[in-house]
């Protein structure tokens, strides 16, 4: 099983949206995990065109230095624990 893995990603803030060479090296993953500071949930959303979707919700979600308050997503939670064939898998930020 590939899993892609992102984290800390601040769009729009660290720039207006994520790097070409992140969907490439994502081609062919069966889930992205997402580490949190996401800040814009439009950035999942692009990233379930390649593969579902875990993400962690960090303090960027949440308001933190003056942010927009994200709202609930269902691809979002502060604690994901997942089966991935047979290994457990602990996600938060």
């Amino acid at each position: 099983m590939k899993v892609g893995l992102i984290s800390d990603t601040h769009i729009p803030e660290a720039m207006p949206e994520l790097w070409p060479h992140v969907f490439e090296q994502f081609k062919g993953t069966q889930c992205i995990l997402h580490g949190g500071d996401i800040y814009d949930f439009s950035v999942l959303d692009r990233l379930e065109k390649i593969a579902p979707v875990y993400a962690a919700r960090g303090n960027g979600e949440d308001g933190s230095g003056g942010r927009k308050v994200q709202p609930k997503d269902e691809r979002v939670r502060d604690v994901w624990l997942l089966n991935l064939e047979g290994f457990a898998i602990g996600l938060t930020h």
